[in-house]
């Protein structure tokens, strides 16, 4: 009976100790096809192994188990991920770190409960499970985050994993399993505290400096956006000054004709009606909101929204009083709906590219940005959506540092049919 609990618990640690670096690794290939792969190569891998234990016993497979597991699960990560250097050498370690913890771990609590081998089976069937729980909510998204964005220091991180990992096997056997060396456990947890706050103190640096640079970047952008937005609310201004000028002389036109209809002939109409059509009146802006400035950025990019074939739908109700400064409301504004028509345009049936556009101002100040999307979004752990393509992302960047500057509330929500943002700032 121990030997079949002992069997089972070995076969469940090297499961969760491949399944948790399979959750770190970003794959080259599409991620249903990662899955189903990899439920075959672990079960290639772990079912060989069972059987092994099983018929040549525990100590035998154990012995075998860097030809049989270790070197053909790295070969597979190294295969399957994205990124071929130093960020699969540290998802290899790091899965095998956590579950030898877990089991050497397991088995100090075991001796110091008299060699119940069920503290030993229980332990591990419920701590691995509750790793890759943690693991795949707190730290897969942002590991992923960090792979994707910083593109050096991972072969030093690596060099750090591969040691630890190395101390972790060899303090852990040698010269006896540390379960049955009492004398060594102080110094052993020590170890492995040490080398976990190795890790957070590693991945809080990578993204404290992050959030520096993004921070720095997001500021450029902003001011160079603002400038942008300056300039484009400047032309609008005088469009709508424009306009106000051919609207006033229209009435002189129109005068004019009837004179010409009373007095003049059929020739001389026609070559009136002629010179008056070379003056080409714009659009008259849609009167949204007391702000000229906000209301010139929502006619010009609501206008960008229908050359993209999608269908708006906006409800405002705003005072002139505005919380904050409007030309900074006004990137809010441009961003999201720039971001919605983007989505938008990635429908291909022109019939299904909805924008919703809401915006209240009392009891506190709400903008909705409700877009219909054909794309699956992925969300870090934030919930801010993740761009996977080249030179995107810069909008909703902007936005949270609005957010940020304002203690504003972002939210983001995908519901159904329509992906949805939410800016909510204290009156």
């Amino acid at each position: 009976m121990e030997n079949i609990l002992l069997i089972i618990s070995n076969a469940a640690t090297i499961f969760f100790t491949l399944i948790i670096s399979l959750t770190l690794i970003i794959p080259r290939i599409t991620m249903k096809k990662y899955i189903l792969l990899s439920t075959v190569v672990t079960i290639m891998l772990v079912l060989p192994y069972a059987v092994d234990m099983y018929l040549n016993g525990i100590a035998s497979a154990t012995n075998k188990i860097l030809i049989t597991i270790s070197i053909p699960s790295f070969l597979y990560f190294f295969l399957v991920s994205k990124y071929r250097n130093g960020k699969v050498i540290f998802a290899f370690c790091f899965g095998d770190m956590v579950m030898l913890t877990i089991g050497t771990g397991c088995g100090i609590l075991s001796t110091l409960c008299g060699g119940n081998i069920w503290v030993l089976f229980f332990g591990r069937l419920l701590l691995a499970p509750v790793a890759e729980f943690l693991i795949l909510k707190l730290m897969r998204s942002f590991y992923q985050i960090v792979s994707e964005k910083d593109k050096s220091g991972w072969w030093l991180i690596a060099a750090i994993s591969v040691l630890f990992y190395i101390i972790l096997v060899y303090s852990g056997s040698n010269p006896a399993p540390i379960k049955d060396r009492p004398a060594d456990f102080p110094l052993y947890i020590a170890f492995i505290a040490a080398m976990g706050l190795t890790f957070v103190v590693i991945f809080r640096t990578i993204a404290t400096q992050q959030k520096i640079i993004r921070y720095e970047q997001t500021e450029k952008l902003m001011t160079i956006q603002l400038h942008s937005f300056e300039n484009t609310i400047k032309t609008l201004e005088q469009n709508e000054k424009k306009f106000r000028i051919i609207r006033h002389d229209l009435k002189h036109y129109e005068n004019g004709l009837l004179s010409l209809a009373q007095n003049g002939s059929r020739e001389d109409i026609l070559e009136f009606i002629n010179n008056a059509a070379e003056i080409v009146p714009i659009d008259e802006p849609v009167h949204y909101c007391e702000s000229t400035a906000l209301n010139s950025i929502l006619t010009f990019y609501l206008g960008l929204a229908k050359e993209a074939d999608c269908n708006v739908e906006i409800k405002f109700q705003l005072s002139f009083a505005l919380p904050v400064k409007d030309i900074e409301l006004c990137m809010v504004f441009a961003n999201a709906i720039e971001n919605a028509i983007h989505a938008c345009q990635k429908i291909s049936d022109s019939s299904k590219r909805k924008i919703r556009i809401t915006c209240l101002d009392s009891p506190q100040f709400v903008l909705e940005v409700a877009n219909t999307y054909a794309e699956n979004i992925r969300l870090d752990e934030s919930g801010v959506p993740i761009s996977t393509e080249k030179n995107h992302g810069y909008g909703t960047q902007s936005i949270l540092a609005f957010a940020e500057k304002y203690h504003a509330l972002v939210d983001y929500d995908m519901n159904g049919e329509w992906f949805k943002l939410r800016v909510l700032i204290s009156n």
